[in-house]
């Protein structure tokens, strides 16, 4: 029960920082980048998709760092 609840509570972690990484790149990222791309940027769906996948790519990476291998003998 106590490595379920850690990986729960290691989940809503990452995805805590998941929403304050998202709130960053909103308020930051997106204007230049549609200053910079105007055409590409100006549609909603590739920004969505753009930051999703940024923001899984960040996760997963910090959870493949911080998980570490069962060694099963």
């Amino acid at each position: 029960m106590r490595e379920r609840l850690k990986i729960i509570l290691f989940v809503a972690l990452l995805g805590f920082l998941g929403g304050i990484i998202a709130d960053l790149t909103a308020e930051y990222v997106v204007p230049v980048l549609i200053e910079l791309f105007p055409e590409i940027f100006s549609v909603r769906w590739i920004l969505s998709g753009i930051a999703g996948s940024v923001i899984m790519l960040i996760i997963v990476t910090i959870w493949a760092y911080v998980t570490e291998p069962s060694v099963e003998a």
